[in-house]
């Protein structure tokens, strides 16, 4: 296993491409050695931009993230993509919804692209998918972009994963105001609303323009709202200018080296929740003290939080 693990290491640290599609399968499945592999990549890490884009089904991610990746790769850069999936709580597969529309990028030179599911991480983003980005940046690409459901805990996890965050929302959806203020204000420096030209998208530019008037004064980024027709390429070109102005943004205050902080923190929560659920909880289930715990909550004689206590502390 060491040969094998050391081997891949050296081989995508010397930019293989196989070694890279070997090792992203090799973190995402948890094979045995894979911190040994990401020991041995780590010292070779370089940062490099990262950005996410984050919104509910059916807005037009995909499209946007196809061409953002595109118009990058035309400028000779190296990109790496992590598509990000919810995880089904039946079958514990990711559901991939539209990413075939992702696949006319793969192939071409300089692009790589992984689907990975979101489980494990109770519905945000797994500690495989922050390898991942590690094993991207041991590899030598320019800039990573990283797209996930806006859904549950991954639309908040993205804001300490990436550098630039995108929302992206469209008219139709249901009540605008409630959807605006469902944690999406906070965590975007990007707004995009996409299929503007079907009623309600006016509207919903002017709620967005309004409530992000009230964030911060203090900050020295003001997140732009730009309307896009996606599937017919509209102002996606003023999108790419924004994640590069934001991505200057950065660097001139400062803020850059804030974000990798806060990057690095959240991988190793990501690890610790992992192995503490790797100890505790996986020994745990179908146990006698399971099925005991889960009778008496159900009879209304102890709380969940008693039990829980209860069963860490007969695991120590």
């Amino acid at each position: 296993m060491g040969n094998q693990v050391n081997e891949l290491a050296r081989g995508i640290i010397a930019g293989e491409e196989k070694a890279l599609a070997k090792g992203l399968t090799f973190i995402e499945n948890r094979k045995s050695g894979y911190r040994e592999l990401l020991d041995s990549i780590y010292p070779e890490v370089r940062s490099c931009p990262i950005w996410g884009l984050t919104g509910a089904p059916g807005v037009g991610k995909s499209t946007i993230t196809n061409y953002l990746v595109d118009s990058l790769a035309n400028r000779s850069e190296r990109i790496g993509v992590i598509a990000v999936d919810p995880t089904s709580p039946f079958s514990g597969g990711a559901i991939l919804g539209d990413r075939v529309r992702m696949m006319d990028l793969a192939g071409r030179e300089g692009i790589f692209i992984r689907s990975m599911a979101s489980r494990g991480a109770l519905g945000g983003l797994s500690p495989a998918i922050m390898d991942a980005v590690s094993l991207y940046q041991a590899f030598g690409v320019d800039r990573i972009l990283v797209e996930t459901v806006g859904v549950g805990q991954s639309e908040t996890d993205i804001v300490s994963l990436a550098d630039t965050v995108a929302v992206i929302m469209m008219p139709g959806t249901g009540d605008d105001v409630q959807t605006i203020k469902a944690g999406l204000l906070e965590i975007g420096d990007i707004f995009a609303v996409n299929k503007a030209d079907l009623e309600g998208a006016e509207t919903l530019a002017g709620l967005l323009q309004s409530m992000l008037s009230s964030r911060n004064g203090d900050e020295k980024w003001v997140p732009p709202v730009i309307k896009l027709v996606a599937s017919q390429g509209q102002n996606l070109d003023t999108l790419l200018e924004k994640f590069l102005d934001h991505q200057k943004s950065l660097e001139k205050s400062g803020q850059k080296e804030k974000k990798e902080k806060m990057r690095n923190e959240m991988a190793l929560k990501m690890h610790l929740q992992a192995r503490f659920q790797d100890l505790y909880l996986g020994p745990l289930l179908g146990t006698e003290d399971w099925e005991k715990a889960i009778k008496s909550i159900n009879r209304r004689e102890k709380s969940p939080a008693y039990w829980a206590e209860k069963l860490i502390s007969r695991s120590d």
